[in-house]
């Protein structure tokens, strides 16, 4: 197993480039929940690992423990759109993250809400 990244010339101790990786997408991202607003303290994959997502800056948010352990491995759009916390607002910052991201997603597009 791999304990090390390279990161540019530097290699770095696994550890420390998970600690990188969640240190930025919470200075990027901010101190609240990305699907209801709380204080996040854990990072959510946006598409599940157990569904085939990465963990990948593209596919994590901040997220409250509440929400990440609520979503689960469900689809993210249908059940963010029935979430307490969903506002269209919430839904274009989170589509935005996505595919400021990840540039192959920059056509992203989620079916319309309630359709």
């Amino acid at each position: 197993m791999l304990d090390h990244h390279i990161d540019g010339a530097e290699l770095v101790p696994k550890r420390e480039q998970k600690a990188r990786l969640r240190r930025g997408i919470f200075a990027d991202w901010g101190p609240d929940c990305a699907y209801c607003g709380a204080a996040a303290d854990t990072l959510d994959h946006i598409l599940a690992l157990a569904r085939g997502g990465v963990t990948a800056r593209a596919n994590l948010v901040p997220a409250c423990s509440s929400c990440n352990l609520g979503k689960g491995h469900a689809e993210v759009i249908e059940w963010f759109r029935a979430h307490h916390g969903w506002s269209a607002a919430r839904e274009q910052r989170l589509t935005d993250w996505i595919r400021g991201s990840d540039p192959r997603l920059v056509n992203l597009r989620w079916p319309a809400p309630g359709g």
